[in-house]
């Protein structure tokens, strides 16, 4: 899919199947007979004319429809933007063990450092690395299991 974001930057995004399906379905829906995979899918109409959406119309969108979504799923914040929804799959992929230089390539960042901020390991992922990290020992056995002469000894009887 061909995605216009911040800066006027034009790239690529990988989707997953089962989004391009949802996406032929709302164009065929939304934009029957318009086929051409330039055509704008999400879009405002100024004088008549498709025209991409501002930044300002994501968010007001994103907000309506996270209020009717509130009653199903209370714990969705006040105000929801983009930026939030980029974050939360940045998340996602980390904590599904994705590299950050494919995370970095996914959100389109020219820099790690941008990622970085983005992906950061939360308590659960560090619980996680720590025990995945511990070397597991045996318990050794007691020394005085099976030594009755260590065990006089040790309460001062011999």
């Amino acid at each position: 899919m061909t995605v216009t974001g911040k800066g006027h930057k034009t790239r690529t995004i990988p989707i997953m199947d089962k989004t391009g399906r949802h996406l032929d379905h709302y164009a065929s829906v939304f934009h029957p007979g318009k086929a051409a995979p330039e055509a704008l899918l999400f879009y405002t109409t100024r004088s008549g004319r498709p025209q991409p959406m501002s930044q300002d119309n994501v968010t007001f969108l994103l907000n309506k429809h996270a209020r009717n979504a509130r009653t199903d799923c209370p714990e969705l914040p006040e105000r929801i933007h983009a930026h939030q929804l980029r974050h939360a799959r940045a998340m996602q992929m980390l904590r599904a063990g994705v590299p950050l230089p494919h995370i970095k390539e996914f959100l389109g960042h020219a820099s790690i450092t941008t990622t970085s901020i983005y992906a950061t390991a939360d308590s659960q992922m560090v619980r996680d690395a720590i025990q995945k990290a511990a070397v597991t020992t045996p318990d050794p056995a007691p020394l005085w299991k099976g030594n009755d002469d260590l065990i006089l000894q040790l309460a001062g009887l011999t």
